[in-house]
């Protein structure tokens, strides 16, 4: 059994182990998750039960500082559900930014794999110094990296509920993450430097992704606007600390393929 917490890299530990939940469970209301694509899961999707997917990979004083970041997630996939109301306080983007960057390190954590493309000092299943002060809050992320949304051309159709995550990996390295959190759409960008293109060019080619392997990410968009079968279009607004990348974004090409 792990116990090592991966962030003991960034301070020091204190308080024993903490059952870290891989996935924060307070993000979750239904009995599985799907996960495909790392050391541990690399050749299928596997499900997961919420309940046991747990690890001794965090002490517990850290755990409790990611506490703001699980709340925050929490508040998010809260918004993005069919059913949610249509007025809600907007979501932290910088916290919930964090938290996917937190969730990949936790399902990465001592597996074969590097986490990040064009960082400095990383190791094979550990978070990197620059990493672990962008998950801590330390520093934001470098251009280029960070939460990318991505919006499907016409109808899309989701399994209820569904929660799924997939690196994109090359080389051993995960240039990002691909997450589906209640029928939204987004891509963790973990590759310095470049802008990354559509998912069909990192690699994905799931038919179940297909209505969104060719759309464009969009860096931090301030509002989502989310239209079901169940009701009337509802806006989800979301507030982002301002940064050089999003007058940049139209006036550079991709280069992460």
């Amino acid at each position: 059994m792990t116990t090592v917490c991966w962030a003991a890299g960034h301070s020091a530990c204190g308080g024993g182990q903490s059952g870290e939940h891989l996935v924060s469970k307070g993000v979750l209301n239904q009995a599985t998750i799907f996960v495909q694509g790392f050391s541990w899961c690399a050749e299928q999707e596997k499900e997961i039960g919420v309940n046991t997917a747990t690890a001794n990979i965090l002490c517990r004083h850290h755990n409790s500082r990611f506490s703001p970041l699980d709340d925050a997630a929490t508040a998010a996939v809260r918004a993005f559900e069919a059913d949610a109301p249509c007025a809600h306080p907007p979501i932290n983007g910088q916290l919930f930014e964090r938290w996917l960057l937190k969730t990949a390190i936790n399902l990465n954590f001592e597996g074969s794999l590097y986490l990040g493309a064009g960082i400095a000092q990383g190791q094979l299943g550990q978070p990197s110094p620059e990493l672990l002060d962008v998950v801590f809050g330390d520093k934001p992320f470098p251009d280029w990296m960070g939460a990318y949304f991505l919006f499907p051309r016409g109808e899309a159709r989701y399994r209820s509920g569904e929660i799924r995550i997939q690196p994109a990996i090359r080389q051993q390295h995960i240039g990002g993450v691909f997450f589906r959190l209640r029928g939204i759409d987004l891509f963790l960008s973990l590759f310095r430097g470049a802008i990354p293109p559509p998912l069909r060019e990192i690699g994905f080619s799931d038919r179940e992704l297909e209505p969104i392997l060719d759309a464009i990410p969009i860096y931090h968009p301030n509002e989502l606007i989310v239209s079901t079968n169940q009701g009337p279009p509802r806006t989800i607004s979301i507030q982002w600390v301002a940064s050089q990348l999003t007058t940049r974004y139209s006036a550079v090409g991709s280069g992460m393929g």
